[in-house]
């Protein structure tokens, strides 16, 4: 009673909405009926308004003629329902759920035959239809349709109520898996849940993390966008914006979609899950207003048909598909070629098609390009389920009256348990009425002709338990023909050093630049490198910095070689000229036993200058260390004997004409022995305790550079501050002595070295400990060194040189008595020429006493 009331609800309903409009296209059909008889609701128009009114649809065609040709032949055939004749009534649903819902109720009129005598009073029928007396009532037993989602649901509510199957070969909108809703709905192809997961799976693979969903105001659109969310943030994937449009969208809707695109520019693919209808519209209003977007499209199984035909395939190049698996039927298709509408029976829509519409071109291979597969498998579905029911009813298969009670709800458990190998593949149903997911994927791009099409790029298959998603790379072409993958994503690709943030806008990121002394971890964190590592070339780790050393090539170490090897020169050219000039008095004099230690000393000082430019090491660091010591100790251990003897010679002469003591050569060599072996011992013990190092420099500022050079250690101070004391003493009798007359024994020549000595001295310390470079240390005790060699050299040695060699012999005797003279102002004439003939030269009768006269 309940189910009477609810149907004469939807009759009055539809019959209100439609009637008025009297659309004969909506009510032609194709019928030929039979014992059995299979109802069809096909989309051969499309509907804008209320009404069939658009141009015929060529997959409709197709469709029709495949299941006409399906029919005729098991028909054909005697290995299923043998005996028995299968019947067929196609109607049009003109992709519209209320023409869809009347096409249902037309199919079922044998229920009320007068609820709709004048619904249609002409109904175009094929002119060689076959009519059986004995099914006059034309009952049928189930439908093969719809092709949409959106009209497959009102028809699998209606024909529910009437327990009558029904098989949709193109609707895969996840609503339809609910059988406590639609308790007799089956579809030959698989839902839309593993349509989005093909869809994410190849997202995935194309690492594409940001894009845009449009979808269609309808069961399909609405449940797969909602699948697509669910599984999109489960795999990491964000959704940019997520737009619906009505399945007739107005140009405020297009308009609010591109501005949607070019605000989200990131989003570069975009999946639109949408009507075909809806998707066409998109696209042209994209291609009129924001031609240049090169968007990646992805789309599913309702549109991207007839983009070439349209002139969307610049706009559409490099999209990719999801289309039921489907493969070629060789035998429908040869069918198909071949017919002729003037001698074959084929339907009213393929006359009307073949002379009105292009001439009647179909693609060469109808039953792949139109996806023939799913429609030809739902009627051979039928047919092995109505098998399976005959032989239950007549095992004998022979004059059984028990037939005509068939109906379908007792062929409903038959179709639920086909299992077969249809032209698809194998066709079996799971708990929800619904056949396995198994999808080809097809990418839309530009052929060598010129023309567009679509190219078989993979396969996905929900069956495969490891790899569902099958793709041939190298078969893909993006847009402009590009064989390199699109980004979609709002996570840029960060250059060495940087690190990603995130950005104000959804899912989205920007770049911060690291310190230059910091790495990239897991491109989110900034790690500082130790100060003797720097980041590498591509900032993913710290690298040891190779420490720099002088260069030969620098301007500064140049000319401290230059200096060094001139010095070094000039002291040989010396030590040549106090051997060559040996008897001369001025050379006697200068004492030269302690003469050649100070030379050795000042060749050490010279040589130390290289010891400090070539790169250290251990061993260049503890030999430059001694070296400077000894230098300095070599040349001041003697100067300060020499000294100390002229001082305590002219003291000893005011009071006695006796010799002082310890004034003999090889006593002062003793002295001098004994002055240089405490700075050995001090350079010995100060290497013990604390060897000097090869360092690197420490920057203030974390930079990509480091020095190595020789860090002298505290110890090193003993060895400098014996040498200072060496040279203050030096320093005190050089004062002592500065009122020697004229010169005396080159007193005054080695105050001035040592005074130069001890400014310098004091000037290098603090320029070497705040300088930073090690250029600027080193050559600051470098200079120190090399002024410590010539003040020695010239001051002291090469002056007397100078007068032995170019002042006249009669200066030199003039000198000499100028010296006596002014001397007897001190001591007695006798008791200084005693004095002097003793200690001139450093022996008894080394000077001529004759020389002296008195004035």
């Amino acid at each position: 009673m309940i189910g009477s009331t609810v149907y004469w609800l939807v009759v009055l309903t539809v019959f209100r909405r439609f009637s008025s409009a009297d659309d004969a296209v909506a009510c032609t059909a194709y019928r030929e009926l039979g014992d059995f008889t299979l109802g069809a609701l096909l989309s051969l128009h499309g509907s804008i308004s209320e009404n069939c009114d658009t141009e015929i649809s060529p997959r409709g065609v197709v469709h029709a003629e495949a299941m006409v040709w399906a029919i005729r032949d098991i028909n054909s055939r005697d290995d299923i329902l043998p005996n028995i004749t299968l019947g067929f009534d196609i109607r049009d649903d003109c992709r519209s759920e209320d023409v869809a819902l009347w096409m249902s109720l037309m199919l079922l009129e044998n229920i009320s035959p007068d609820a709709f005598k004048d619904a249609c009073p002409v109904l175009p029928l094929q002119s060689n239809l076959t009519l059986s007396t004995s099914h006059s009532e034309h009952e049928v037993i189930g439908i093969i349709g719809t092709s949409r989602s959106a009209t497959s649901i009102p028809v699998a509510q209606l024909t529910g109520l009437f327990q009558v199957p029904i098989m949709s070969f193109w609707a895969s909108s996840n609503e339809l898996s609910d059988k406590a809703r639609f308790p007799y709905f089956l579809r030959t192809v698989p839902p839309d849940r593993h349509q989005i997961s093909a869809i994410v799976d190849m997202i995935v693979r194309f690492q594409w993390n940001y894009i845009a969903l449009i979808h269609s105001v309808d069961s399909y659109g609405l449940h797969g966008a909602r699948e697509l969310l669910v599984l999109a943030e489960q795999r990491g994937i964000c959704i940019a914006f997520t737009l619906p449009v009505n399945e007739n969208p107005t140009q405020k809707e297009l308009s609010e979609v591109v501005a949607k695109l070019v605000r989200y520019r990131y989003a570069k693919t975009v999946v639109m899950f949408a009507a075909l209808q809806v998707a066409n519209a998109v696209l042209d209003h994209v291609k009129s207003e924001q031609p240049g977007l090169n968007i990646t499209w992805i789309g599913g199984d309702d549109w991207g048909f007839d983009l070439t035909e349209r002139g969307l395939g610049d706009i559409a190049q490099g999209s990719l598909f999801t289309r039921f698996f489907s493969q070629t039927v060789p035998s429908f298709d040869d069918h198909f070629a071949r017919l002729n509408p003037a001698s074959d029976s084929v339907s009213p829509w393929f006359t009307n098609y073949t002379q009105t519409k292009r001439s009647g071109v179909f693609p060469d291979h109808p039953s792949s390009d139109y996806v023939v597969s799913p429609v030809v498998d739902g009627v051979y579905a039928f047919a092995h389920a109505l098998d399976s029911l005959v032989a239950e009813l007549c095992p004998e298969r022979s004059d059984c009256p028990a037939i005509g009670g068939a109906s379908g709800e007792m062929l409903k458990p038959h179709l639920l348990r086909v299992n077969f190998t249809g032209t698809g593949g194998l066709l079996f149903f799971d708990e929800n009425a619904d056949p396995p997911g198994k999808y080809i994927l097809k990418n839309y791009q530009k052929m060598e002709n010129g023309k567009y099409g679509s190219v078989e790029i993979g396969l996905w298959d929900s069956q495969i338990a490891t790899t569902r998603l099958y793709l041939q790379d190298d078969l893909i072409r993006w847009q402009g023909d590009s064989l390199e993958v699109p980004r979609s994503t709002c996570i840029p690709d960060c250059s060495p050093g940087f690190i990603l943030v995130p950005s104000q806008e959804k899912c989205c990121w920007l770049c911060q630049p690291c310190n230059d002394n910091e790495i990239v971890v897991n491109s989110s964190e900034c790690v500082t490198c130790e100060f003797t590592t720097w980041p590498n070339s591509n900032r993913s780790g710290c690298e040891d910095i190779l420490p720099s050393t002088l260069s030969f090539q620098d301007p500064i170490v140049i000319i401290l070689l230059l200096c060094s090897i001139i010095g070094l020169l000039l002291t040989i050219l010396t030590a040549a000229g106090l051997i060559h000039y040996n008897a001369k008095p001025l050379i006697k004099a200068a004492s030269r036993e302690l003469s050649s230690i100070v030379l050795v000393g000042v060749i050490l000082a010279f040589l130390a200058v290289f010891l400090l430019l070539i790169k250290p090491s251990q061993g260049t660091c503890l030999a430059s260390e001694a070296t400077i010591s000894l230098s300095f100790t070599l040349t001041y251990a003697p100067t300060l004997l020499k000294v100390n003897r002229i001082y305590r010679i002219f003291k000893a002469s005011r009071v006695s004409v006796r010799r002082p003591k310890w004034i003999s050569p090889r006593k002062l060599m003793a002295m001098a022995g004994v002055l240089i072996l405490i700075q050995i011992l001090i350079i010995v013990v100060s290497t013990s305790v604390s060897p000097v190092q090869a360092q690197v420099t420490v920057p203030v500022t974390p930079v990509d550079y480091l020095e190595l050079y020789c860090t002298f250690s505290y110890e090193f101070l003993a060895s400098c501050a014996y040498n200072l004391a060496l040279i203050l003493v030096c320093c005190y009798y050089a004062f002592m002595t500065r009122r020697v007359p004229d010169n005396y024994n080159e007193s005054k020549f080695i105050a001035v070295s040592v005074y130069s000595t001890l400014v310098v001295c004091l000037a290098t310390v603090p320029v070497y400990v705040t300088a930073v470079a090690v250029v600027q240390k080193v050559a600051t005790l470098c200079a120190a060194v090399l002024l410590n060699g010539y003040l020695t050299l010239v001051c002291v040695y090469m002056t007397k040189l100078y007068a032995v060699k170019f002042v006249p012999k009669q200066q030199q005797d003039v000198h000499s008595t100028r010296t006596v003279a002014a001397a007897g102002a001190m001591a007695s004439p006798a008791r200084l020429a005693a004095t002097i003939s003793q200690t001139v030269g450093g022996a008894v009768g080394s000077a001529s006493v004759g020389q002296i006269r008195p004035l």
